[in-house]
């Protein structure tokens, strides 16, 4: 977005360079306006979507479309903040 956030990804998947209709969205949310403690740590699989954004998701939702079955998953967090509203890690 325009303050360098990542809002959304989507993956489709290919079969012999074919797209299959199968695909997995996800929706980066309620962005705080804190300075994101994970920036660096994007060679880690379960920091990597949080690496890519300047401050700090609190909302997530994936849609999976797979052979026509459509499954929602959603999470959302809590963080604490210091006096100066940079995120506390615990």
């Amino acid at each position: 977005d325009s303050v360098g956030n990542l809002t959304e990804t989507e993956y489709f998947e290919l079969h012999n360079g074919i797209n299959t209709e199968n695909k997995r969205i996800r929706y980066f949310e309620d962005y705080d306006s804190s300075t994101n403690p994970f920036r660096k740590f994007t060679l880690l699989d379960e920091y990597f979507y949080r690496s890519l954004s300047k401050s700090n998701f609190r909302s997530y939702k994936e849609v999976k479309i797979w052979y026509g079955i459509t499954n929602v998953s959603q999470q959302s967090w809590e963080f604490n903040y210091d006096s100066k509203g940079n995120i506390i890690l615990n």
